[in-house]
């Protein structure tokens, strides 16, 4: 291999026909492969590439094939020799080749010598035919060949380094009149014509000045183009003048056309830059110049004919933009200019620093799961469920608003193209330089996941904005074969893509998330050799050895001794949290923390920097996570200047860890469902995108030159507006600040401005200055807004819009940027949702939550509300003193309350409402929740699809079956039909949330007419990690028949997913219907007194008088010291489940002290070996719930239960009791 600094660039031309063209194809061939070898690319073309370190002769290039011995002779046009601008870094001694001596390479060969099994070839030169070394893609012109000038193709600079160029203008006055003004250009003729004319020749047209005396006017021709205020403008011309003696200019000039850059001179037989002599000129000869232009530093290097000439001040170092080109001789000069071939470009330089974003692949229909989404919000086809609905409302777990989360496209699907079209535009208009795409694999293997829109990146048409590499998902279970029969490869495929991401010397990046070592035996060594395998084919592919990157969380010397190279973990969540989780933390302790955490875990190994902008879950609660993960890590309150706060920690990491070779990786672009929002978005516009690129100062020339090139919508305004309030939620009359953010992007200073700010339902208190007059060019000004929030309606967006109104070079403009904030009542209160099933008789507990949304402390109090016939086991309402809002851990500004309700064991299957009312000091809340009644399945009978397309809503497909719904039914009007060819093809619902120790069935009646169809139940923990199926069914080819699953759940189960799929190879066409998921009864026995007369068969036997049923509850009356309630006889039920007895009472009596007696079909007489005395409130102001535990007497609790005595009292001979309920449950 061959590492060097110039390069050698061959092309084939006419007077080449006659000699050996096979030879030189396999040079240009071994040359190609050295290219690819050293810089992971080669233009497969006629032109072949070489380097030496120190080759500073030109003249006849030969070639030899030391293969064959061959000496190729190449004639005088066909090599020509360019400066390479690469400094080569060597990786391994043997890579480089002697060449330290230039003079030594005059007549000797050169030897390119390839890695094993490449070709190898060798360069001769040899000092004849001399001719000038050229920078540019022109050869030199000379007036005396009228044949025209050739003109090469463009050179692609193999290192990466320097970058191409994209052209701002590109004029050659070949399609001009002859003899007339060059069209587009500005002329002054005052002094002398300015024309176009045919020289050198009629296919190569020059702009002619001419002056025949030193007059007072002017022979000038100059034009503009869209004026650059950064970066390095490159000005290449060709010119001649056929006199030496008079002036003649190229100058630079700002787009307002009145301060000079740079000027070059042709002046009394000397090429001047400014006023300085560089050299001398001929008559009559054309000269290449071109002169690179660096606005930030104020200079310009010259080259003359490829010559590098020195580097020079600007003329005027006040300027801040380049926009035009002058060619001119002035008054009091004389002569002719020739002027052809202009060509103005910006240097798409590479950023110091490569920025990416996590890029998160789920928001369409094919990916996300949506039956959580139906569930929770009643929506189908949501794939923002949850996401959007804490915009600005609570949410169902009052953790809302989370204000952050509105793409500013949008509610999008991430499948259709035009969505990543515009979020790569959105992220080069800042100078982002790629995309790190989540890349999942299917959940059992055998391919990628469906659904993932990296392939609508690779067919954008602005895909040349911006790289791209994977981050390969390894959390989801499949076989380890399939890392070597489809992972591999596919990777592999994706790095071969010119603009995959690759480390500065060409070694393609990825990322992987999750672990590698449950898919290979929990084996370090397995890993390391399967990593192994990948780098080999990675190699095979004609790529360098992969960098690949670890989460690096947990034991770093595990990662590399699995064979990783270093450590990118994806957000660091947690980090600043750890000593208070489950306690939400303002998002500034994140910076200080990721600095302790990197320095104490990181510094001994490679680490790619970046982590989060932030990490908040809690809007996702439900629908992809569980409710509690989703509590366990929050950072509250992010903003662009917190972030920044961050970025500068960042910055710092890598200016002194060059190892980290300037990469950084945050998260995330759009993982809006955990707080990874640097997409722009309706809250923060472009804030997070501006912070990147002002820390990092990212160039995003690029993206500029392609908005101009394709006439697109300008992302990057020239005035940028930020806005970013203090709060972005608020309770009436809070006051808090807008702060906005104004910089100038224009060539030139404001002249005159002011912005100005509209708040609906609030009040401006006062500002700062908003004058704008005299803001230079590049320059930015911060303003802050005192806003009061207004009386007005909960839950709104209270849009915020900032106005900027300014002059500037006369021209009058205006910009605008817009936020919001959302208006909340002081205090709120909401049920927590309860999605596991339950049935008639159960028992649930409700988690009642109250927040404080004030800066000060309040109190609240709550009311619950309950269907008739239900029952609330302990107080109704409550009281709760609440913390206000400070920075910093938020330990009591909500508070929970756990209140258990009873559902009537005569309820019927269906959906009750369960109210909650709040007040604090005035301010009233109302809200709800649902409770399923016994079927924990939604749409189970197949009757609802709003969107028609043959799919039962809420139900999700797998694989690719054909999917309708059919008449043929058992339930209601429709069934769902299956048709599929293969296995695993059909329909599931997941998830539903399980209570641990406690089992389910489920029943789904299904017909076949065809192949096997497979009923069956998979589990999942509460934090969704996958455990696998469980029990299972398969149904034959039959008619309608009602299968059953009996589910004991998996250790550690918290959901269950209910699926059916085809079973054989072969066609399998089915139809489902009735499907049912509901828990075992949790009680053997249930007596609630709910119809007016009914004792249930329980006899006041002794000491006990007017005994009644109410319709409500069982009263009576004490009568002497031992009152006894009798059940009725032979109850039948198996008490060796159901240990526990449950009555709810109110004693109205002095008596501490109730009693259970009871016998069995094994042991009939009543005794106190079988009794337990249970305390008791005496004189109880409301009705208590009491627990017996029977398991107390496990020799006497077991078997089947005969009769049961309840003593409702003891050591009393007056009052009364009322007894709500009483039941034999197992929990």
């Amino acid at each position: 291999m061959i590492k060097d600094s110039k390069f050698f660039r061959f092309r084939p031309s006419a007077c080449t026909t006659s000699f050996n063209r096979t030879a030189l194809s396999t040079v240009l061939i071994c040359f190609l492969v050295m290219c690819v070898a050293i810089y992971g690319q080669a233009d497969v073309s006629t032109t072949g590439y070489i380097y030496s370190k120190d080759i500073t002769a030109t003249g006849h290039i030969s070639v030899k094939d030391i293969t064959t011995n061959n000496i190729i002779e190449p004639g005088i046009n066909d090599v020509i020799v360019y400066p390479h601008p690469c400094t080569p870094v060597f990786t391994e001694p043997e890579q480089q080749i002697a060449t330290e001596n230039a003079a030594s390479y005059r007549n000797s060969i050169i030897t390119a010598q390839g890695e094993p099994g490449e070709m190898n070839a060798a360069i001769e030169i040899n000092k004849k035919d001399e001719t000038k070394e050229v920078k540019g893609n022109k050869k030199p012109k000379e007036i005396k060949k009228p044949q025209g000038i050739s003109k090469a193709s463009e050179i692609s600079e193999p290192c990466g380094m320097r970058g191409t160029d994209s052209y701002l203008l590109d004029y050659t006055f070949n399609d001009d009149i002859n003899g007339s003004a060059p069209s587009g250009w500005t002329i002054n003729n005052s002094g002398g014509p300015v024309t176009v004319e045919p020289v050198p020749s009629a296919s190569e047209k020059s702009m002619r000045l001419y002056k025949a005396t030193p007059n007072s006017g002017y022979s000038a021709g100059y034009k503009t183009y869209t004026a650059q205020t950064s970066g390095i403008v490159t000005y290449d011309t060709w010119v001649m003048t056929p006199e030496i003696s008079s002036d003649k200019y190229i100058m630079a000039r700002n787009y307002e056309e009145n301060k000079i850059a740079a000027t070059i001179a042709f002046s009394n037989g000397y090429i001047k830059a400014g006023s300085t002599n560089v050299q001398q000129f001929v008559a009559n000869q054309w000269y290449h110049i071109v002169a690179d232009l660096d606005i930030s530093s104020k200079t310009f290097t010259l080259f003359v004919d490829g010559v590098n000439k020195g580097v020079y001040n600007f003329q005027d170092s006040s300027i801040t933009n380049l926009g035009e080109v002058l060619f001119t001789i002035s008054p009091g000069c004389s002569g002719t200019f020739y002027i052809s071939d202009i060509k103005i470009s910006k240097k798409t330089v590479p950023n110091h620093y490569s920025i990416g974003l996590a890029y998160f692949t789920r928001w369409n229909p094919v990916f996300a799961s949506m039956h959580p989404t139906a569930k929770i919000y009643g929506r189908i086809n949501d794939w923002f469920g949850g996401v959007k609905d804490h915009i600005t409302q609570a949410g169902p777990w009052g953790n809302g608003p989370i204000a952050d989360r509105e793409p500013l496209l949008g509610w999008y699907n991430d499948l259709e193209q035009s969505t990543i079209d515009q979020h790569i535009l959105q992220a080069a208009s800042r100078g982002i330089d790629f995309f790190m795409f989540y890349y999942y694999w299917k959940e059992g293997g055998g391919g990628e996941r469906e659904g993932q829109n990296i392939y609508n990146y690779l067919n954008s048409n602005y895909k040349n904005l911006i790289k791209f590499n994977l981050m390969f998902c390894s959390d989801s279970p499949w076989p380890s074969s399939d890392w070597d029969n489809y992972i591999i490869p596919k990777i592999v495929s994706f790095m071969q893509d010119p603009q995959y991401k690759r480390t500065p010397d060409g070694r393609p990046i990825l990322n992987i998330f999750g672990e590698l070592l449950s898919h290979f035996n929990n084996s370090e060594t397995q890993v390391n050799a399967a990593l192994g395998r990948l780098r080999t084919a990675v190699q095979n592919a004609g790529l360098p050895n992969p960098l690949i990157l670890s989460p690096g969380i947990g034991d770093e010397q595990s990662w590399i001794r699995q064979g990783f190279d270093g450590m990118a973990p994806l957000n660091l969540a947690g980090i600043g949290l750890f000593d208070n989780e489950y306690v939400p933390e303002d998002y500034s302790v994140y910076p200080g923390a990721w600095v302790d955490y990197v320095n104490q875990h990181f510094e001994d190994y490679l680490f790619i920097p970046g982590q989060a902008v932030t990490f908040d879950s809690r809007g996702w609660a439900g629908v992809s996570s569980s409710v509690q993960e989703s509590e366990r890590y929050v950072y509250t309150e992010p903003n662009p200047d917190k972030f920044r706060v961050h970025l500068n920690n960042v910055k710092n990491y890598l200016d002194t860890h060059p190892e980290s070779m300037n990469i950084a990786i945050f998260y995330a672009w759009n993982e809006l469902g955990e707080g990874g929002t640097i997409e722009p978005s309706t809250l923060y516009g472009y804030g997070y995108l501006n912070a990147l690129q002002e820390v990092f100062e990212l160039d995003n020339s690029n993206y500029k030159n392609r908005v101009i090139a394709d006439g697109l919508v300008d992302f990057d305004p020239d005035m940028r507006l930020e806005v970013i309030p203090e709060h972005p939620i608020a309770t009436v009359n809070q006051v808090l600040k807008v702060k906005v953010k104004v910089t100038n992007k224009n060539a030139a200073q404001i002249n005159s401005g002011n912005v100005s700010i509209n708040i609906n339902g609030c009040e401006v208190i006062s500002s700062t200055d908003t004058n704008l007059s005299g803001l230079a060019a590049g320059a930015r000004k911060d303003i802050e807004y005192n806003i009061r929030v207004l009386n007005g309606t909960y839950w709104q967006k209270q849009q915020i819009t900032v106005t900027a109104n300014y002059n500037v070079s006369g021209q009058q403009k205006n910009a605008s940027s817009s936020s919001f904030i959302v208006r909340v009542p002081a205090v709120n209160g909401v049920i927590e949702p309860v999605f596991k099933p339950v049935t008639a008789g159960d028992s649930v507990d409700l988690t009642v939550r109250i927040r404080n949304y004030t800066l000060g402390p309040r109190q609240a109090t709550y009311q619950i509300t309950v269907p008739s016939g239900w029952s609330i086991i302990g107080p109704e309402n409550g009281t709760v003193t609440l913390d206000g809002y400070s920075q910093g851990p938020e330990w009591n500004r909500a508070k929970k309350a756990i209140h258990r309700i009873r559902i009537p064991s005569n309820a019927a299957e269906g959906i009750y409402t369960i109210n909650l009312s709040t007040d604090s000091n005035g301010v009233q809340t109302q809200s709800f929740i649902n409770i399923r009644v016994s079927n924990a399945i939604y749409n189970s009978s197949f009757e609802q699809d709003d969107d028609s397309n043959g799919v039962a809503d809420i139900w999700s497909v797998a694989g690719d079956p054909v999917l309708s719904l059919s008449t043929d039914r058992v339930d209601g009007n429709r069934s769902q039909k299956i048709q599929a060819m293969g296995i695993i093809k059909g329909i599931h619902q997941e998830w539903t949330q399980i209570e641990p120790g406690r089992n389910y069935l489920a029943e789904a009646w299904i017909k076949v007419e065809s192949g096997a169809l497979r009923f069956c139940n998979v589990e999942a923990t509460s934090d969704l990690g996958w455990l696998g199926e469980n029990a299972q069914v398969i149904a034959y080819p039959s008619g309608w028949q009602k299968y059953t699953l009996n589910i004991t759940p998996l250790p550690n189960s918290g959901n269950i997913g209910i699926r059916f799929d085809s079973l054989v190879g072969g066609s399998t066409v089915a139809y489902v219907d009735k499907v049912v998921l509901k828990p075992e009864p949790s009680f053997a026995r249930a007596w609630e007194f709910n119809t007016a007369g009914a004792l249930e068969g329980w006899a006041g036997n002794q000491h006990i008088s007017n005994l009644s049923a109410n319709g409500s509850y069982l009263t009576g009356n004490i009568t002497g010291i031992d009152p006894a309630l009798t059940s009725a006889n032979n109850l039948g039920y198996d008490i060796t489940k159901n240990k526990l007895i449950v009555i709810r009472m109110k004693n109205n009596t002095s008596s501490t002290w109730g009693q259970i007696y009871f016998t069995t079909t094994t042991d009939t007489v009543w005794n106190e070996d079988k009794h337990i005395d249970f305390p008791i409130i005496p004189n109880d102001s409301g009705y208590t719930e009491y627990v017996i535990d029977m398991s107390q007497l496990p020799s006497k609790w077991t078997g089947t239960l005969k009769q049961l005595r309840i003593d409702p009292c003891t050591g009393v001979t007056s009052g009364s009791f009322s007894i709500d309920y009483v039941t034999i449950t197992k929990q």
